[in-house]
């Protein structure tokens, strides 16, 4: 089915979302779409293309009332010159307006009209150039937009619509994922294509020990764990230094100071499930941390991130909350 076949949102604004990137991206855009169907239920529609509804479970929203406005759809399979023009009009959307560009936008929407969505039903395309973008122009009709809306003013919106549980261990995890212990001290380190695209920037171990000094200057830490998107690689960059940094702050470490978890023992969902029970955050420039502070079901964490975000992309506006705590990014080991 293509995304204009949709005959029973004529007479509303629908708004098309291809969720894009990995869970922490998927939930930014989930919680965007969501903030913009609350803003006027009566008169809008969102429809939700992706592979997986792991960002509405990690959220855990109580949508009941809006699911009537929502619809999910599998992935948006974009061909390679799509997601290619999609890539190009996202970086260059700031140009979108001038004179001499506008015509070129309008030939490369057509073009995607044409090899994907094969239906003149679409009227509008948005190409969310600023990661932090907090809102979406107004328009009628039916829009796709794609984007990644990293910020926290949409979930400060929607927040109030969780529903308090606790979450329940998976049949394929390999380690308990109900909660960390009391006072947990959570450090996130992204790694994966982070180590070769320096535009975003690999923080290194001067960062990671300023914050946590931080951390156990201010707070009676239990433990530290340590999460990682390549368990293997981080412990081989970061533990001995851990380990020496540890001792020297505490004059103790043993097996149990720093425990290490990894994709290989948890899903992405029940990773990032276990990391929002922590007590206390040294973040990553990640989505992925990002959203596991956001959503601590501790009392107002204490969260340690990075200043700049990126080392060499402009930073997402709104991005970091007003009550967590920034420290220099250093980049690189």
């Amino acid at each position: 089915m293509s995304l204009a076949q949709l005959s029973k949102y004529d007479g509303v604004n629908a708004l098309h979302v291809p969720l894009m990137g990995g869970l922490g991206n998927q939930i930014f855009q989930g919680a965007h779409a969501v903030s913009w169907l609350m803003d006027s239920p009566t008169s809008r529609r969102i429809v939700i293309y992706g592979e997986s509804d792991e960002w509405l479970k990690f959220l855990n929203l109580n949508i009941e009332p809006l699911l009537t406005k929502m619809e999910f759809r599998k992935s948006l399979e974009l061909p390679t010159i799509a997601r290619k023009l999609v890539g190009a009009c996202i970086r260059f959307a700031r140009f979108r307006k001038k004179p001499k560009f506008a015509f070129i936008f309008s030939l490369i929407e057509t073009l995607l009209v044409f090899i994907t969505i094969k239906d003149k039903g679409i009227e509008t395309f948005i190409f969310n150039q600023d990661l932090g973008d907090e809102n979406i122009p107004d328009f009628k009709g039916q829009a796709v937009v794609f984007g990644y809306f990293q910020t926290h003013v949409h979930w400060e919106r929607i927040k109030n619509l969780q529903i308090r549980e606790s979450h329940p261990k998976s049949d394929s995890d390999a380690v308990n994922t109900t909660e960390l212990e009391d006072n947990s001290l959570v450090v996130h380190i992204r790694l994966g294509d982070y180590l070769t695209e320096s535009k975003f920037g690999n923080l290194g171990i001067d960062y990671y020990a300023v914050g946590i000094r931080l951390v156990f200057q201010s707070r009676s830490v239990s433990r530290v764990v340590v999460f990682s998107d390549d368990i293997e690689t981080a412990k081989r960059l970061y533990d001995v230094s851990f380990r020496i940094l540890l001792n020297e702050i505490t004059n103790h470490v043993d097996s149990e100071t720093i425990q290490w978890i990894g994709s290989k023992d948890l899903s992405n969902l029940s990773c990032l499930r276990l990391m929002s029970t922590g007590s206390f955050f040294v973040v990553a420039n990640s989505s992925f941390s990002w959203w596991a502070a956001a959503k601590a079901e501790g009392k107002q964490p204490l969260v340690i991130c990075p200043n700049p975000w990126f080392q060499k992309i402009k930073e997402p506006r709104n991005i970091v909350p007003s009550d967590w705590i920034r420290i220099p990014s250093v980049f690189g080991r």
